[in-house]
């Protein structure tokens, strides 16, 4: 229903639904990426491999807006959660700005991060591909 409202008010906007798992991005096509709250659903083992098609599929200057659960490891959702049994992770800080390093980015920003009408805390990001990795 988001997306379909979405495509009603901007049809030039190209919208896409697909799965983590499946999605391909284009190689510089994009000026800016935003992911919020969905990685999060990622195993820490395949983290690495989405942050590196995100950055292929940015153009040169182009920036990735991310957020990431903060805190500590996998676990998936009890009942009392608004939606039980989802996996999620959580990452600490330095994990966080340790697979930037590694991965060819220029960060501008990383902050942990509390939000009115979600609950509790975020890592946020805002990164560019670094212009000295090829």
């Amino acid at each position: 229903a988001f997306v379909a409202k979405a495509a009603r008010r901007c049809p030039s906007a190209g919208l896409h639904v697909v799965r983590f798992e499946s999605v391909q991005l284009p190689i510089g096509s994009y000026n800016g990426i935003w992911c919020r709250a969905a990685l999060l659903h990622v195993p820490p083992e395949e983290l690495g491999r989405h942050l590196w098609m995100f950055r292929s599929a940015l153009l040169p200057g182009g920036v990735l807006g991310l957020t990431l659960a903060w805190g500590h490891g996998a676990s998936f959702t009890d009942e009392s959660d608004w939606i039980p049994d989802r996996y999620v992770v959580a990452y600490q800080k330095s994990q966080v700005l340790a697979w930037f390093s590694r991965g060819g980015w220029d960060l501008h920003e990383v902050a942990v991060a509390s939000h009115e009408g979600r609950q509790g805390r975020w890592v946020q990001v805002l990164a560019s591909p670094a212009s000295s990795v090829v």
